[in-house]
């Protein structure tokens, strides 16, 4: 595949990438070992984000998707727009991959930042047609607050 290249040397695929500061994802001191944002592509090299931000809604940190397409950077979908936050909680460490269906699953921990051992997996999936299916808690309650790190090997397997 042939890249295009424009006078600044930088092919399309890079400057989509580049583009990603434009996108407002907010660092409010999360503490050490912070992963605010999480990114992939897919098998047609199209750049996904997850991220994460202050709603407008409220104080609390939450989840966020785009993906950019022809150029532009879609619409913010929020993915946690179900879970209940309790008293200092928010989103922690996004993160995103693909199975080899071209499906996304994006996965965040929900809990406190002092260790309360609060924490809670959360993952979704997004469909080869856009569609997100529901939120679903993969950890169960109170799982130790930990960088999420993921590997799908095949359509069934997902290692977290």
């Amino acid at each position: 595949m042939r890249t295009s290249r424009s006078s600044d040397g930088l092919s399309n695929r890079q400057r989509d990438i580049l583009s990603l500061s434009l996108i407002h994802i907010s660092l409010d001191g999360g503490g050490q070992g912070m992963q605010s944002v999480a990114l992939a592509l897919d098998a047609n090299a199209v750049p996904h984000i997850v991220y994460l931000r202050k709603s407008t809604s409220d104080t609390e940190r939450h989840i966020y998707y785009r993906n950019r397409i022809s150029g532009s950077w879609s619409t913010a979908t929020r993915l946690d727009d179900t879970i209940d936050y309790g008293a200092n909680q928010k989103a922690w460490h996004p993160n995103l991959a693909f199975d080899t269906a071209g499906r996304i699953l994006a996965v965040w921990e929900r809990g406190s930042f002092n260790r309360d051992n609060d924490g809670t997996i959360f993952g979704r999936v997004r469909e080869t047609n856009g569609t997100w299916q529901a939120a679903v808690n993969i950890s169960g309650s109170n799982a130790a607050r930990v960088t999420i790190e993921m590997c799908i090997r095949d359509r069934r397997c997902i290692n977290l």
